[in-house]
């Protein structure tokens, strides 16, 4: 094979050797986690030990992570959650992001504004960073959420995101980042940046396409985006891909 130079990681990484031999495995534990028979409980164990791992990795507990297909459906299911709260007449009706975010959250913004949902997106600086004195004058009483993404897939800017989410509790507002692609870059810390949701994808550190995690803090606020089942305690429905 001829010899090629990659350049293209922040966009998706080649699975490492040991997350194929992983994956041959778990291939091999074919039965339905949601099974109470014994290869059923065999599934069930890889997939726990795989939370675990992903906790540790991010600083969280177990219990806070729900395994979804990927960073963009974990951040849909964020926005999700507050614009239910909001047809539902919260006086929390505003949600505040930037304009340097990843599609799956520009482009959503795009689509509820068109719907009527009150969006403002901070502007950044020079650098694509978030300047803080510009962003507390986006935040009020009438904030539900403030999502920031941690890193920048374009340009590589990491954001002050413990600071930012101090501001934003400040307000009584939820805080979500998207960190997909600070994961194995930089140490992201759930607990110590103190934020509310955070979400990623596998692809980009090395492992499949097509699974990604959304990680919630106890007692934020939940609505499942896929309904049918019981799956991930009942926060994301669909049978468990070991």
């Amino acid at each position: 094979m001829e010899h090629r130079i990659y350049l293209d990681n922040n966009a998706t990484t080649a699975m490492a050797e040991d997350v194929i031999e992983a994956m041959h495995q778990a291939a091999l534990l074919y039965g339905n986690a949601s099974s109470m028979h014994t290869l059923g409980r065999e599934s069930v164990v890889a997939i726990e030990e795989s939370r675990q791992a992903i906790a540790d990795l991010i600083d969280c507990d177990p219990s806070s992570v729900v395994f979804t297909s990927g960073a963009s459906e974990a951040n849909n299911t964020v926005f999700n959650i507050f614009r239910e709260s909001i047809d539902l007449g919260s006086k929390r009706n505003r949600i505040v992001t930037t304009t340097i975010e990843h599609p799956s959250i520009n482009e959503l913004v795009k689509y509820l504004r068109k719907r009527g949902y009150r969006i403002d997106e901070c502007p950044v600086d020079s650098t694509g960073r978030v300047d803080i004195q510009v962003l507390k004058e986006y935040l009020s009483e009438d904030v539900a959420l403030v999502s920031v993404m941690t890193g920048n897939n374009e340009i590589g800017t990491i954001q002050p995101i413990k600071e930012i989410a101090t501001l934003a509790h400040a307000v009584g507002a939820y805080m979500h980042t998207d960190a997909t692609q600070a994961i194995g870059k930089i140490e992201v810390s759930m607990r110590d940046w103190n934020v509310d949701y955070l979400s990623m994808s596998g692809h980009k550190f090395y492992g499949p396409k097509g699974i990604g995690v959304l990680a919630v803090r106890n007692k934020a606020p939940y609505v499942p985006l896929i309904h049918g089942g019981h799956q991930e305690h009942g926060m994301r429905a669909g049978t468990y891909n070991t």
